[in-house]
């Protein structure tokens, strides 16, 4: 989907094991031309030279991986410069939308959205909406299912340390927890095993499916 964006990319990642973790992944899966990657001070100072070489070499994507401050700094940055090209962040950055200005056409990949259609996301949903007043963000979700895989852990693979743990390894594509946020299983290393996130715009300070088809 990034890739549908533009053929022409960059990434910023957080100089921590969070923004080279996100960073390497992309490295890894964007199928088209990665101009430039590099680290950056989390929250994102002396990003001037960085958006200016975007500009410069036709960078039609840059990919931030870090926190909330990093992307709002990277916008900013972008939006002084009159960067016309897209933003795209980590669901850490649900909280962007809050400044709706600065915030508009940001594309975020979310592994989690109140929108997703399936109904245990929807019964999810609704009973968030009535107990808090507001639609469920990514973290409520992910929280939910981590309380709920271990409750379950403790009911089928036993009460101790040791149980819980190897119940949680043993977890496959077949034999995945199945949560609102996905199937939750484990790789080897102990990550968690899941699919593509789903790519989401900004609109009006409201997350909205994206079509990746309809941009250049």
């Amino acid at each position: 989907e990034a890739a549908a964006i533009s053929p022409r990319a960059a990434v910023l990642y957080d100089n921590n094991s969070y923004g080279r973790g996100g960073a390497e992944v992309f490295r890894a899966r964007y199928p088209g031309t990665l101009v430039s990657v590099d680290p950056i001070v989390p929250g994102g100072s002396a990003l001037e030279p960085h958006v200016t070489f975007f500009r410069r070499e036709g960078v039609g994507l840059v990919y931030v991986a870090g926190n909330t401050a990093s992307g709002l700094a990277v916008l900013r940055e972008a939006k002084r410069q009159g960067y016309r090209g897209a933003v795209l962040g980590t669901d850490s950055w649900e909280a962007i939308v809050r400044d709706t200005a600065l915030s508009e056409g940001a594309y975020i990949g979310m592994r989690f959205t109140a929108l997703d259609p399936r109904p245990e996301v929807a019964s999810f949903a609704a009973r968030f909406r009535r107990r808090f007043g507001e639609a469920p963000d990514g973290f409520a979700a992910h929280a939910y299912d981590a309380t709920r895989l271990l409750a379950e852990a403790l009911r089928e693979g036993g009460t101790d340390r040791a149980a819980v743990r190897a119940y949680l390894h043993g977890l496959d594509a077949r034999t995945a927890f199945r949560g609102v946020t996905g199937d939750v299983h484990f790789t080897p290393g102990g990550d968690p095993a899941r699919g593509d996130a789903r790519l989401m715009r900004v609109t009006r300070g409201t997350l909205v499916d994206a079509d990746p088809h309809a941009h250049h």
